[in-house]
């Protein structure tokens, strides 16, 4: 017999050997109290089975190159081992020993060869035929394999082998309902109820025929009927988790969206809220209203028909109209999602255009002498302190001079708004800070009045005495008037304005200063 022909023998006695224990590992798991006198004899035959199996297996010698695989000899002796002491538990009923104790029991015989030294390996990589005809390796192995087994190698393979970490991959799975068509196929509520409410009365004219309802309109209950129907239906497929728990009485999962709200199922086999209001007088839908999903075609159609009879109410009018008889879940967002989609209401309310913004002038740009480019404005009006008891509060105003290059701030106190005042107030500002070369403001009268003004005397001077003229052409004060209607253009002198009513208003108050008083308050404040 030829060594193939033993190895081919010895894997058919493994094999027959393993059989026998599965058959007796199947009877140690079946086995009826009336066979509990066979016992004994099973597992004579187990621990006979086993000594057969373990002389087969130290008379068994294979090699292996691969230093990572487990070879078919040592699997077998594991499945084996495995039969062995499971069917030995189960038919004495005792804890089978641990991994340490069968690891002293039972002797693996696993050995490693070099890939060099391996006759197999010749034929998984290849080899030239005249090379592979001529082998003494292929024929009759490595030259220690006919030494005594004393005398062969000790090799074992490096069990240090580095394994790369398993991935774990999360996959999030999501149920997908189905939305019946019916929901789909209407753009308004009320001909969806209609056509709904016909069906729904010819099931009821065939299943109760001395109760017919023969009339081409439906009646209001059949109507409500119908949209209690629907609301039932799609409370089926929206919510059927949560009622078959509420059917069953049992309390409602941690992750529910409705749990929060107390819910329960009234005699239409409907889910409403719960809520504190049972004794209150209001109507049962507005105690307890139905509870809806927030973005189902349905509760869409609920939530435009409240908004067409609130007149295209805004959000919280919608919202506040539909649940005195429909709950849906994130109501304020479920409401604005139908409202943006609404014609009217965006018609109504249509985007602003933002205008681009422009440029700033050259004044505001460049650098220049302290108040040599001037914007001016009013604000008031103040009321001052009577001259005595029964006089009327006197009206003053304050003149704001803004540098537009610096942006500092003086102060002015005008009785009025005249042309006059104006100049005045104008000729005390170019005393003390001097003569800017240019002006800007809006389109007040009283500045139109003084542009027009100093240009007469510019014309009259200009006509009359020319020394005069050239001397005006060197300090000349030219005026600029922003656009009409585009206060815009004198956003520096407007944010001046403001910061001085703030702080007027916030040291003032109430009270009422003498002239005098208003003047040194105004000259404080432009040190501020």
């Amino acid at each position: 017999m030829t060594k193939a022909d033993k190895l081919k023998s010895r894997q058919a006695k493994r094999q027959s050997l393993i059989v026998s224990m599965q058959r007796l590992a199947q009877f140690a798991k079946d086995y009826t109290p009336q066979q509990q006198q066979q016992i004994p004899d099973r597992l004579d035959r187990l621990s006979k089975i086993w000594e057969c199996f373990q002389m087969v297996q130290e008379d068994c010698e294979e090699w292996d190159d691969s230093e990572n695989a487990t070879s078919e000899n040592e699997a077998l002796l594991s499945q084996a081992e495995e039969l062995y002491f499971e069917t030995k538990a189960a038919l004495t009923r005792y804890i089978p020993e641990t991994a340490d104790q069968v690891k002293e029991e039972v002797t693996r015989p696993a050995n490693h060869v070099s890939g060099k030294e391996n006759p197999a390996d010749m034929i998984s990589r290849g080899v030239a035929v005249n090379e592979f005809l001529s082998s003494d390796l292929w024929r009759h192995g490595p030259s220690w394999l006919r030494e005594p087994k004393g005398s062969w190698p000790l090799q074992t393979p490096d069990n240090n082998i580095t394994v790369e970490d398993e991935r774990k991959v999360s996959i999030l799975t999501t149920q997908v309902t189905e939305i019946n068509p019916i929901f789909q196929r209407f753009s308004t509520l009320q001909p969806l109820l209609r056509i709904f409410g016909f069906c729904l009365r010819f099931i009821n004219n065939t299943r109760k025929s001395n109760k017919r309802i023969s009339l081409n309109v439906l009646l209001v209950k059949e109507i409500q009927h119908a949209k209690r129907a629907l609301c039932k239906m799609v409370q089926a497929t929206e919510f059927s988790v949560e009622l078959q728990a509420l059917k069953r009485n049992e309390g409602l999962a941690k992750v529910s969206s409705i749990r929060l709200l107390n819910p329960f199922i009234d005699n239409d086999g409907l889910i409403r809220v719960g809520g504190r209001l049972r004794h209150s007088d209001l109507s049962h839908d507005a105690k307890h209203p139905i509870l809806m999903p927030a973005f189902h075609p349905f509760t869409r159609l609920l939530i435009m028909d409240h908004h067409l009879k609130t007149m295209h109410g805004g959000v919280s009018m919608t919202l506040s109209s539909i649940r005195e008889e429909i709950w849906p879940l994130n109501g304020m967002r479920a409401v604005r999602s139908v409202t943006r989609t609404c014609f009217n209401c965006v018609r109504a309310n249509p985007t602003p255009i933002i205008q681009p913004i422009g440029q700033l002038p050259i004044s505001r740009v460049t650098i220049n002498e302290v108040f040599s480019c001037v914007g001016v404005d009013y604000c008031g009006p103040l009321y001052l302190r009577p001259s005595h008891r029964k006089a009327a509060s006197p009206k003053a105003y304050v003149c704001v001079f803004v540098c537009m290059s610096t942006k500092a701030v003086h102060l002015e106190l005008a009785g009025d708004l005249s042309t006059t005042t104006f100049l005045m107030a104008l000729d005390r500002f170019v005393s003390r800070r001097g003569k800017p070369k240019n002006i800007y403001s809006d389109n007040g009268t009283n500045f139109i009045g003084a542009k027009n003004a100093l240009h007469e005397i510019y014309q009259f001077l200009h006509k009359d005495n020319n020394k005069i003229t050239n001397h005006l052409s060197n300090e000349n004060i030219q005026w600029h008037l922003i656009p009409p209607r585009a206060p815009n253009f004198g956003g520096l002198w407007e944010a001046a304005v403001k910061v001085a009513k703030t702080h007027l208003v916030r040291q003032l108050g109430t009270a009422q200063l003498s002239y005098e008083s208003m003047c040194t308050l105004l000259t404080k404040l432009k040190d501020v």
